[in-house]
């Protein structure tokens, strides 16, 4: 893998990498025999230890030989790469943070030869073409690539801020949505609608009223006499059960045309159905009934649009086909997550349903209150390993109910702010690439030498080169060093 140059600024030289620098072999230093110490233990990935020898003299580039070949790390003390590293801790004066960012530009990993272990053969390494500017150039290359990075670093710390401002932007939409702060104008411009106690009124009064015929219905069937059929019936009307009166004093205030109403009170409400036991019978799945499970509808962002697991004619037989637009709300697990069906399917009984009347609102209205009181209801999860509520918890939730019309005016506007908090999540996305694709051009342009201006009165490269040539030759003719014999020592000692 060579890199072919043209236009070489006056003072750099084209060389090859092996002439610059030496890949020197980590050695082996297993965890049993590591002690607790103030070196740092390298492999390929990174620290995997600490021990109290150094194998290198100083200043230290790790790169992967084995496993993850050609990463690499920087340590600014002595330490100890063990033998599925290479190591480079002598670069004749030149700064060691140009050679990290060089070295890493070169794309080492591309050299791996191996057919099952990815290895790196420094070899191949030294056969590359590469240019080299100037010491001092170096040195300015370093500082102007680090003044970049500090200012790279802090437009990402910025942006890395922003999602979590956006979902608190979420909240205080949803928060103010469900004060009726949200539809204050829209309301002072329809002063004449029906308010939502009325409306409350009547369907309760719907309600009961069908109740009681369905139960009439059921009493003459039975073919008793005109006497006892009223006597029954009278007996019966009892039983029904009334919504039972809100407690407002500890509730914020509302608007005057809204009203606090049970959330069991928005339509028909009830847990999910999964009698099968074993739960993971084979006969039960696999068919054309989707069937959603707590994790789908945490992951689902308020609409269900795909599953993981379907049921069989067999499972729907103990279960139950919930319609599109059921508000889903999980129990168990990920406690409230709430989403809406956009397609009918079955879930089990760790999730509770609710097929909304539409006399009062849109599914979408109940399943945004959900989210507005998902971490209070948590809280009422008891601290087990499986995390469940039951469906008495969600029987007990008073929700504010805007009027009819009003109720569809919230929902758009909260459909209108979320699309553009969307779409700025999806711009923020783009800029994280464009930081990726600034911190890569940097690199990039420092190495094409474009990123500082070449001083002619530097001294050239090709005198650097004659240096490092000098001291490579006094170095192969003396013995190892000192550190590194006892270093080995050490570790032969310890076996």
């Amino acid at each position: 893998m060579n890199q072919f140059f043209e236009n070489i600024p006056s003072g750099w030289l084209e060389t090859t990498l092996g002439e610059v620098v030496d890949f020197k072999y980590g050695k082996s230093l297993p965890a049993k025999t590591r002690n607790v110490g103030k070196y740092l233990v390298y492999g390929s990935n990174g620290v995997i230890g600490q021990h109290s020898y150094a194998l290198t003299q100083g200043p230290s580039l790790i790169i992967g030989r084995k496993g993850s070949i050609g990463e690499l790390h920087t340590s600014d003390e002595p330490c100890w790469p063990i033998d599925t590293t290479y190591y480079i801790d002598n670069l004749y004066g030149q700064p060691y943070k140009f050679w990290f960012h060089f070295l890493k530009s070169l794309g080492l990993s591309a050299l791996n030869r191996a057919t099952a272990l990815p290895g790196l053969n420094r070899n191949d390494a030294y056969k590359i073409t590469i240019k080299i500017p100037p010491l001092n150039e170096q040195k300015r290359i370093v500082a102007r690539i680090e003044e970049l990075q500090v200012r790279s670093r802090r437009a990402k710390e910025a942006l890395e801020s922003i999602p979590d401002l956006l979902e608190q932007l979420r909240q205080s939409i949803l928060a103010a949505a469900f004060r009726g702060d949200l539809t204050k104008e829209w309301r002072g411009k329809h002063p004449n609608i029906e308010s939502a106690s009325e409306l409350l009124k009547r369907i309760r009064a719907e309600r009961r009223k069908r109740w009681e015929e369905a139960e009439l219905e059921k009493l003459k069937a039975k073919g008793q006499s005109e006497e006892k059929l009223k006597e029954a019936f009278a007996a019966r009307r009892k039983q029904y059960k009334e919504p039972a009166p809100i407690d407002t004093p500890g509730l914020p205030n509302l608007p005057k045309e809204w009203t606090w109403c049970w959330l069991s009170e928005m339509g028909y409400m009830n847990r999910g159905k999964s009698k099968h036991r074993p739960r993971n019978a084979p006969h039960l799945y696999g068919g054309e009934y989707p069937f959603i499970q707590t994790g789908d509808i945490a992951q689902s962002h308020g609409s269900i649009t795909t599953h993981r697991q379907t049921y069989s004619k067999a499972g729907l037989m103990q279960s139950q086909l919930w319609p599109e637009g059921t508000v889903c709300i999980t129990i168990a697990a990920n406690i409230a997550s709430s989403a809406i069906l956009t397609y009918p399917a079955c879930f089990p009984d760790s999730v509770v349903g609710i097929i909304t009347d539409d006399q009062l609102c849109k599914p979408e209205y109940v399943e945004y209150f959900m989210r507005t009181i998902k971490n209070t209801l948590d809280q009422f999860a008891p601290a087990t390993a499986q995390k469940n509520i039951n469906i008495e918890i969600l029987n007990n939730v008073v929700m504010p109910l805007a009027p009819r019309l009003e109720t569809d005016v919230i929902v758009k506007f909260i459909e209108t702010f979320y699309l553009r908090i969307q779409n700025t999540e999806l711009a923020l996305r783009k800029y994280f690439e464009q930081l990726g694709f600034f911190d890569q051009s940097i690199l990039s342009k420092a190495f094409r030498c474009e990123l500082v201006p070449q001083d002619p009165t530097d001294e050239p490269a090709s005198v650097l080169l004659g240096r490092i040539r000098q001291e490579k030759a006094r170095e192969a003719a003396q013995p190892k060093s000192k550190a590194i014999r006892k270093a080995k020592n050490h570790v032969h000692a310890e076996f």
